[in-house]
């Protein structure tokens, strides 16, 4: 009866161990593609890349001097 329990902890020891290995290898997956992610991220938010396509697919152009109005707040309007 002792050599089966000893066999059963044996048994549940490997297949934790192997849950284990796998667990590990899928975090190591998701921190490769999360580290992927954030680079591409960085690319994308970068701001020549905004200003690229603000002027080459959307066709915006830079204001003129004269087209920018500069507004102030005054420090207690509106309470």
């Amino acid at each position: 009866m002792l050599s089966v329990a000893v066999v059963a902890q044996y048994s549940s020891l490997v297949m934790l161990n192997y849950r284990l290995g796998k667990v590990r290898h899928e975090l190591a997956a998701v921190k490769e593609r999360s580290h992927i992610l954030e680079l591409e991220a960085g690319k994308l938010g970068a701001i020549g890349r905004i200003e690229e396509i603000a002027r080459d697919d959307l066709g915006m152009v830079e204001p003129e001097i004269s087209q920018i109005k500069v507004l102030t707040a005054r420090r207690g309007a509106g309470n």
